[in-house]
């Protein structure tokens, strides 16, 4: 017997463990089957879901989850939605909209693992064919960013075994220049600190991440000066402002924590 796509996804979670969210609004495409994906809209723990493919007929077929939701957490707090599907008719657009005629018919059932922040295994169950695909978020552009910005650091502080001894919160005056591969920020912190990090950009859809090295000053009331390597995940930005994840390694300590800004 064919187990269904909820059967298939449940074979693989776990319990919910506590991190950070992450929002997985975005086209997702397959590159080396480009011409069909999907869309994904996410509100909280609910999805709308649409995915764009072809009949056997080879004509194009949308099929749609307008209420996917949360059923489950695999490590890292990373989602696994479910939701039933559905195959809609309506009146053409070329006419009056008569409401009457719109019909959304249940094909099957959609089920979203999400793998990564830039990565998910899309199930799909659909007139009697089951899809098991894994899509990767489409970037078609890069945003450039210079200017200034008002931003907020809240980093949990460990020591490099791992154990955590503190969280350190503060604000900043920053620089920040998104450039082609580029990313850098200098940040003068509410700690007296001088801080610039410098590393490599991957555009990854509407959602970023970077790798680089960093160097801060010392600081007010005897903080020390330090340096080593980054890591920002999750980093979106908008005409307004930016938000992402950042992750530190120096010889003394380790921080990760959320940071955001607003432009000045």
């Amino acid at each position: 017997m064919r187990r269904s796509v909820i059967a298939l996804i449940a074979a693989v979670l776990l319990c919910a463990q506590a991190a950070r969210a992450a929002d997985f609004s975005d086209l997702w495409w397959k590159p080396d089957e480009s011409g069909w994906g999907a869309s994904i809209v996410q509100q909280g723990e609910t999805a709308f879901v649409m995915i764009f493919a072809y009949a056997a007929d080879g004509n194009a077929r949308w099929y749609v989850a307008s209420d996917a939701r949360v059923i489950a957490y695999a490590p890292g707090a990373l989602p696994v939605f479910s939701g039933a599907l559905y195959r809609g008719r309506g009146p053409w657009h070329g006419g009056p909209f008569d409401p009457s005629r719109v019909e959304m018919t249940p094909v099957g059932t959609v089920g979203i693992e999400t793998l990564a922040a830039d990565r998910l295994r899309l199930h799909f169950d659909a007139e009697g064919a089951v899809t098991i695909k894994e899509l990767e978020r489409l970037t078609w552009s890069r945003p450039e960013v210079y200017g200034f910005y008002l931003a907020t650091f809240s980093l949990r502080q460990s020591f490099p075994n791992g154990v955590v001894y503190g969280t350190m919160a503060f604000g900043a005056d920053a620089l920040v220049r998104l450039e082609g591969p580029t990313l850098s920020i200098r940040a003068e912190d509410t700690l007296g600190r001088i801080c610039e990090y410098t590393g490599e950009r991957m555009q990854a859809g509407r959602a970023a991440r970077a790798a680089g090295t960093f160097q801060c000053t010392p600081g007010a009331g005897g903080i020390q000066g330090s340096s080593g390597t980054f890591e920002i995940e999750d980093l979106h930005v908008t005409e307004h402002g930016f938000t992402g994840h950042l992750s530190t390694v120096a010889a003394e300590t380790l921080q990760r924590g959320p940071f955001s800004g607003t432009r000045r």
